[in-house]
């Protein structure tokens, strides 16, 4: 039976090599009316045994950010309060992007990415769509392989100043889907 107040149309459990789509994980973790959530490997795997994990969610609900989706992050061990009783007025602003489809010099297709808080997050898929298009940029230098560096800089502002940034996304590479997170101030490799 599924939440009515919650939709989970994406949720990423990553580390900076590797990760899993763990939508079906919350969704469960949701449907009984419970809207907290924590990143753990008891609740979602462990995809890559001793590395630290991000996790990012996707969702909508009626009650957030006027029903538009929200996208928020945390790192391992942290919970996510979906929907809070009342949230600051700056909390879930997340608006989506305009698409971005791939470059024909590119063989990485961005999902979806996320870069935020457990409080408010940015939806950064085509920001993260543009720099694989172009090859990576990392502190406004070319690179190849595609590099993203986790930043405020990167993603065009701060979703919740004062607090530690986290980072995830899903993208395929010749269609094979896979899964990175990490912290504000890394930089991940993207595509290989």
């Amino acid at each position: 039976m599924a939440n009515p107040n919650l939709t989970i149309m994406l949720a990423v459990y990553a580390s900076n090599n590797k990760g899993a789509d763990v939508t079906s994980q919350v969704t469960s973790l949701t449907a009984s009316g419970n809207d907290d959530v924590t990143a753990n490997n008891a609740s979602f795997g462990d995809p890559d045994p001793g590395s630290t994990k991000y996790f990012i969610v996707w969702y909508t609900s009626p009650s957030v950010n006027n029903g538009n989706p929200v996208g928020l992050a945390c790192a391992e061990g942290q919970t996510i309060d979906l929907i809070p009783t009342s949230p600051p007025s700056y909390y879930f602003a997340t608006s989506a992007q305009p698409s971005l489809g791939q470059s024909a010099i590119s063989t990485i297709s961005v999902t979806r990415a996320v870069y935020g808080t457990p409080n408010n997050g940015f939806d950064v898929t085509a920001i993260c769509q543009a720099i694989v298009n172009q090859g990576g940029i990392v502190a406004g230098q070319s690179s190849a392989p595609a590099q993203i560096a986790i930043a405020n800089e990167t993603f065009g502002g701060d979703p919740d100043y004062g607090n530690t940034k986290y980072f995830a996304m899903e993208y395929s590479v010749n269609g094979t889907a896979t899964f990175v997170g990490g912290q504000e101030g890394q930089t991940l490799s993207v595509g290989f």
